[in-house]
This record gives structure tokens, sequence and C-alpha cells, in this order.
């Protein structure tokens, strides 16, 4: 045997421990890890339970706060009814007071004032109406003239 085969047997073994190594080197560690969590039927229950009593809740809520409109919305209702009632009694009293024939008795009976005998009329006068010329004053409205 020559030198280089023998020294090629002896590189043999490093070989293969060099290429062990770097194999192992290379290889990917692997380990083991928890599972990802899986949700259970109780805790599945749990929750269900919970966004059912959540939503019940919601609607008590809902509903009380239309209830509480509600009674205020009566409450106006029956106010509103109450001052139109009064605004109606008051008006009649208004027509009343303001009926001609009370204010004529209270003026006669109360201030002692008479209607006047006469009540001279002035006619209607249109102007510039060739019909119905204005008539001339005969006596100054001012009193006499100096």
């Amino acid at each position: 045997m020559s030198r280089s085969s023998t020294a090629r047997k002896s590189d043999a073994p490093k070989r293969s421990q060099r290429a062990e190594k770097s194999a192992r080197s290379k290889r990917i560690q692997l380990r083991a890890i928890d599972s990802p969590r899986v949700w259970s039927l109780g805790a599945l229950g749990v929750f269900a339970f919970l966004m059912l009593f959540g939503a019940l809740l919601g609607a008590v809520v809902v509903q009380t706060g239309v209830v509480q409109h509600q009674v205020e919305k009566d409450e106006l209702g029956d106010r509103i009814a109450e001052q139109s009632e009064l605004q109606d009694r008051l008006s009649l009293d208004v027509a009343k007071l303001e009926a001609p024939q009370r204010i004529l008795s209270e003026a006669q009976e109360r201030l002692g004032m008479v209607t006047p005998d006469n009540r001279p009329y002035l006619p209607p006068v249109v102007p510039d109406d060739p019909l119905t010329p204005v008539p001339f004053p005969g006596v100054s409205p001012f009193g006499a003239s100096e």
C-alpha cells in the first residue's frame, strides 16, 4: 500500500465525523409546544349564557327607557288638555266682556253715560268723482275768521 492510500483511509473517518457534525447542525431542532386553545363545550356554554344575559339586560334597559318616555308623554298630554280647557274658558270670558251690549250697559250704569239723540253722519266722498263733488263748507270749522 502506498502512502496515498493510507492517507485516504485515515482521512475517511475524519470526513465522516465532519459530515455527521454538519448534518447535525443543519438538522432542524424540533421541540414540542402546547396545542392551540380549543374552546371546550363548557366555555362555549358560559359564553353563550353571558351573551344571552347581556342581550336580555339590554332589552330591559331599552324597555325601561321607552316606558319612562311614554309616562312623560302622557303627563304632558294631560297638562296640554288642562291648559286647552283653561284657554277655552278664558276665551269665552273675553268674548262676554267684549260684547257691545255689555259695554253699553256698563257705560250707562257705572259711568253714567247717555246715548246721543241726534247722530249726524257725513256723506261718503269719492275723490275726483264729477257726479258727487266735495261740498264747500258754509261755516269754518275752526271758528269765525277775523
